[in-house]
């Protein structure tokens, strides 16, 4: 009896349980962290929609009219590039444009656009399934 009191260390059955509870814990919490790191991502894109929304209102008050051209704006994207930005149509009254990027390393491209009413929509976001 003394000498199994004097015992120190782990036994292997007890390691083995400390393993389960930190492989059903990693199993439960790694995916909820790269589904909240590609909405991090993600937020980057619509952050870049308003900006260039709020870029082309000013341009309407000055000019009369929506730049045809994201260099007529004198407006860049912010972030790390992992979206492209192109604006599909412009014209007097109205616009489009679009950013896309594929963020979650999967066949499909993620997009948003944004148009002259400052309505954001996600045309394909397979990231929030």
């Amino acid at each position: 009896m003394k000498r199994f009191l004097q015992h120190r260390g782990f036994a292997l059955i007890e390691l083995m349980v400390v393993v389960a509870v930190l492989s059903l814990a990693a199993a439960f919490f790694v995916p909820r962290f790269l589904k909240h790191q590609i909405r991090t991502r993600q937020e980057e894109c619509t952050a870049n929609l308003r900006s260039f929304y709020e870029a082309q209102k000013v341009r309407r008050e000055k000019a009369g009219s929506f730049a045809t051209d994201m260099a007529d704006l004198g407006w860049a994207p912010q972030g790390k590039g992992r979206y492209d930005y192109r604006l599909v149509a412009s014209g007097k009254r109205s616009f489009v444009f679009q950013c896309s990027g594929n963020i979650d390393k999967d066949p499909t491209l993620d997009e948003a656009s944004i148009d002259e009413s400052g309505r954001i929509t996600q045309i394909s976001d397979d990231a929030r399934k």
